[in-house]
């Protein structure tokens, strides 16, 4: 279920986010209406995850997905370009998502 939650948050966080770079990039008004309504929303899955995990816990496995994510879609949609320290530290996130959520529940 936990991880259910997470990938809600985490699309409720990306669409967020690209609406607001939207609206950044000379966009209308309502992209960003959309931006703060959808991370409005996305504060429910949160707290419902919450119920299951720990605080500490449910930031970090919503903040490091939305790093990961967001990364990528930046050099799918916008064509940036991914740089080697960029790589390692994907790998460091995904270590530490390991560690916090299956690690830790011990």
């Amino acid at each position: 279920m936990a991880w259910i939650l997470v990938a809600l948050i985490l699309l409720l966080d990306v669409a967020a986010t690209l609406s607001c770079r939207r609206w950044a990039h000379g966009g209308p008004v309502a992209w960003l209406v959309a931006s703060c309504l959808l991370l409005g929303a996305a504060m429910v899955p949160f707290g419902l995850l919450m119920r299951l995990r720990p605080m500490s816990v449910a930031n970090v496995l919503w903040i490091a997905a939305s790093i990961v994510a967001l990364t990528l879609l930046d050099v799918l949609i916008y064509q940036e370009r991914i740089r080697l320290t960029q790589l390692v530290g994907f790998g460091v996130v995904m270590a530490g998502i390991c560690l916090v959520e299956f690690i830790g529940r011990r």
